[in-house]
């Protein structure tokens, strides 16, 4: 009893104690002249980096640094340890933190607990650039957020939220582990994600997105869009070209797509509502789910449906040429498009909107 009483008083102890006596912060402020450079590149290993269009032709710097030690002066020094590098090349500008790895941001059990003392330093990049350069940007841990970039750029996180809106251009965006929110972009975009929430909406050009794991929803696409992901629900509504999706484990959701459809999930059921009639080329195809699809009306195509352990249903205007307990095939309308529609195991329905 002796022994437990003791362990809960330390426990309780180690919990109520400050994790830091003393946060020191500190800014630094920069401007710097562009002078006919058409880039700027970031690398933040530990801290957020923040985006903006500003005005002039110079680049406005400003870096936060945050230092969490046991005393005033200890916090003042490890932020002092942190350096913020500014690199001068002929064609772009770097702006360059550097930060001990002994001070970098942990998340272990002492912090989560709140009584740890390690030492951190993280340092908070905050820039205004002129809107037309291009974005080079990398960080380690920390968040992203760039708004209203015109020349597009490449991002690059290990772990945090990437934020993108209102910008011009091609970007290519890579996240280790963390969520993407991606909004109002006119160009290409390239995504790439190991884990994470990823979403986009409104985009003026196409997508491709390569998921490890992560659920991935798609809204006003005017391109072409694909999506090549191991595990992870696809949901996609207003997509102006075509589609061409591949998973291995996840459910697909589609709404209001105009244009060529390619479908392939081993594990997952597909829904794809008010589908243009045609005359376009939709094939879906499942190991193991349901199949749900319809069709707007008055639309034009052949129709082949396949399922080797399963029920299909239709509600369209068909001109039946074949039909069996696991096979139908036959032309609505003129015939002039496609359907395959073909699942293991699985019940198929196809619908009139």
């Amino acid at each position: 009893m002796i022994r437990k009483a003791a362990a809960s008083t330390l426990l309780v102890l180690l919990v109520s104690s400050p994790a830091w006596a003393y946060v020191h912060r500190e800014s630094v402020e920069k401007t710097i002249p562009v002078e006919g450079r058409s880039a700027i590149r970031i690398s933040n290993p530990n801290g957020l980096i923040q985006l903006r269009p500003g005005v002039g032709a110079e680049i406005r710097l400003e870096a936060k640094k945050i230092a969490k030690a046991k005393g005033e002066d200890a916090a003042r020094d490890l932020a002092e340890e942190a350096k913020v590098r500014i690199v001068e090349g002929s064609d772009e500008i770097e702006i360059r933190v550097e930060i001990p790895s002994r001070l970098k941001h942990s998340t272990g059990l002492g912090e989560l607990l709140g009584f740890s003392k390690r030492k951190q330093v993280t340092v908070e990049i905050y820039v205004e650039i002129p809107a037309s350069m291009e974005v080079i940007l990398s960080t380690a841990s920390g968040d992203v957020d760039v708004e209203g970039v015109l020349s597009g750029g490449e991002i690059n996180a290990t772990s945090g939220t990437v934020w993108i809106s209102d910008c011009k251009g091609d970007f290519v965006v890579g996240v280790a582990s963390g969520d993407v929110e991606i909004e109002g972009i006119v160009g290409e975009l390239s995504l790439s994600a190991s884990s994470g929430e990823l979403s986009v909406k409104d985009i003026s050009g196409s997508v491709q997105v390569s998921a490890a794991s992560g659920d991935f929803i798609g809204r006003g696409i005017s391109e072409s869009f694909s999506h090549d992901g191991a595990s992870g629900n696809v949901t996609l509504e207003d997509c102006g070209g075509e589609i061409d999706i591949n998973t291995a484990s996840g459910d697909i959701w589609l709404k209001n797509v105009i244009s060529d459809i390619s479908v392939n999930t081993s594990n997952g059921d597909v829904t794809a509502f008010a589908i243009d009639g045609g005359p376009v080329n939709v094939e879906i195809s499942c190991s193991s789910g349901d199949i749900e699809l319809t069709v707007a009306r008055g639309g034009s195509y052949r129709l082949e449906v396949s399922s080797v352990s399963g029920a299909i249903y239709t509600k369209v205007p068909l001109s039946v040429e074949r039909v069996t307990r696991h096979e139908l095939s036959g032309d609505v309308g003129s015939g002039a498009g496609s359907v395959t529609l073909s699942t293991s195991s699985g019940d198929i329905k196809v619908y009139e909107s």
